[in-house]
């Protein structure tokens, strides 16, 4: 195409205005928000925790904990208490003061309360909802949930209980024994099913610990970086990446 223009200015003016349309309508759409909800809370949540089929969560901030329909986005009921966990989907637990409250789901009918002499700092319980473990500050009890029954009791009376955990499948847990002036002990891992003691981890780090879903690897949350630990190998201080690594 000829122009008349010298400077080509008015025939460059049709094109420039095309090339605009094109990239407007080529440029991508406003991403959405990965925000599907948003709860607010003015006191700090302790707590929150899904039902194994994720239809329903619990929320525990003090005072209280509420129960909440996740489909449709709204509460269900309220409890008094600000611990809480799920058990699978059919029973959920309220820590509330010194009971803990054992609810069955969906009536919401309390079946049962275990009592104690303190406040527990943790609930854990596996995912099919058999196994509920209880975290006290001197101690860890270890209950099977259908029906309720103590199973096993452990106590660290010089000193305190500085963490505790429950793998998924409900298989082991683990606990962090301190003495007094925080002088660390092994972080012990158990069996459930007996309480037998299958390994003992000399892991340094003070922090929370967690297992993994098979109970196979244990992790400790330390300030500086978290430590991963096998339950069936041996502690070797090897810092790598900033991880405190156990072989098999």
């Amino acid at each position: 195409m000829r122009c008349a223009d010298p400077r080509g200015i008015k025939c460059l003016l049709p094109l420039l205005g095309a090339a605009v349309v094109v990239l407007a309508s080529s440029s991508p759409a406003p991403a959405k928000s990965d925000i599907q909800w948003l709860l607010r809370s003015t006191v700090y949540t302790a707590d929150v925790t899904f039902s194994s089929d994720g239809r329903w969560m619990l929320t525990s901030a003090y005072p209280s904990t509420v129960l909440w329909d996740v489909g449709q986005q709204k509460p269900v009921a309220s409890f008094a208490g600000w611990r809480s966990t799920f058990l699978g989907n059919r029973l959920f637990a309220v820590q509330n003061d010194r009971v803990v409250d054992l609810y069955e789901f969906p009536s919401l009918r309390r079946i049962y309360q275990l009592q104690a002499n303190t406040r527990p700092y943790r609930l854990c319980a596996s995912r099919d909802g058999r196994w509920l473990l209880v975290h006290y500050p001197v101690q860890v009890r270890l209950w099977s949930t259908m029906p309720p029954k103590l199973l096993k009791t452990i106590s660290q009376e010089e000193g305190a209980i500085a963490a505790a955990a429950l793998s998924a499948d409900g298989r082991f847990f683990a606990y962090r024994p301190i003495l007094a002036y925080m002088q660390l002990l092994d972080i012990v891992i158990c069996r459930t099913a007996d309480g037998r003691v299958v390994k003992r981890l000399p892991v340094e780090e003070p922090g929370e610990i967690a297992l993994s879903p098979d109970g196979s690897l244990l992790i400790v949350a330390v300030r500086t970086s978290p430590c991963i630990g096998s339950r069936m190998g041996r502690y070797c201080g090897v810092r790598r990446s900033g991880l405190v690594v156990t072989f098999r």
